[in-house]
């Protein structure tokens, strides 16, 4: 994929689910990275349709957080599993 190809938001928005993945731990990016990155854009076009729909940003970023949390357990449990 050539990163250059795509829209000035969304190589923003993948840098930041980047960033967000590694800060962390995991190795991936995931679609929960994806979509926070979005929600969480200013002056991205997610946030605007979430609350078109009727649909709080905020809520959702932080049940996608919620999520992510529980993935760094889940791998931090994994790696203790296979260290022991």
């Amino acid at each position: 994929m050539d990163i250059n190809r795509l829209t000035e938001k969304a190589q923003e928005a993948l840098r930041t689910a980047q960033s967000e993945a590694t800060r962390l731990g995991h190795q991936q990016i995931d679609v929960e990275h994806l979509a926070l990155a979005l929600i969480q854009q200013q002056g991205g076009i997610v946030p605007s349709i979430l609350t078109a729909l009727g649909v709080q940003p905020p809520q959702v970023a932080s049940a996608l957080e919620g999520e992510l949390q529980k993935t760094t357990a889940k791998l931090q449990e994994l790696e203790a599993a296979v260290a022991a």
